[in-house]
């Protein structure tokens, strides 16, 4: 969802419970217009101390599922996400047009499509990790298999943001 700036010191684990959860979870514009973009190599963090953490279990078995699984509940009802979603981009486009054009607020059409350009943007990702691969033989949650691989390889992970290196 285009998160930036998931530094180690802003994951919280539970110890009683195991629950994990980030704190100051910001999207991430470009500089130029108000588009959302992630900058990182990695779709999301699961380096080899959150798997360990999470098990072989989990890291292998369950885990593509359950995200294949929460994305296809998320697109189930036609057009509930984008209404849901377009709320909050509303909230990061209006606030990205009043810090970069020193509080000039956007015009009305310009707001309307950058709030649709982005939410559209997102529920197509949603939309790919719910959909099996087309024409093929490939197992049905094989796109979320592949994101889980870009997240879990060591060449990408060795060009996070240095603060994840005590991690790796």
């Amino acid at each position: 969802m285009c998160m930036s700036q998931r530094y180690p010191h802003k994951l919280s684990i539970a110890r009683g419970s195991g629950k994990v959860w980030g704190s100051e979870l910001v999207p991430t514009m470009g500089a130029q217009r108000p588009i959302f973009n992630n900058p990182e190599l990695v779709p999301f963090r699961l380096t080899p101390n959150l798997q360990a953490l999470m098990g072989p279990i989990t890291t292998e078995g369950i885990f593509a599922p359950a995200l294949m699984t929460l994305a296809r509940c998320l697109t189930e009802r036609e057009g509930e996400l984008e209404m849901q979603l377009s709320i909050f981009v509303r909230d990061e486009v209006t606030f990205w047009f009043l810090q970069s054009h020193k509080g000039a607020a956007a015009a009305d059409g310009v707001l309307r499509e950058a709030v649709l350009h982005n939410s559209d943007v997102l529920c197509k990702k949603v939309r790919t990790l719910a959909e099996p691969p087309k024409g093929s033989n490939l197992p049905c949650n094989q796109t979320v298999v592949d994101r889980v691989g870009d997240a879990v390889d060591p060449r990408k992970l060795c060009q996070t943001e240095p603060l994840w290196m005590s991690w790796l």
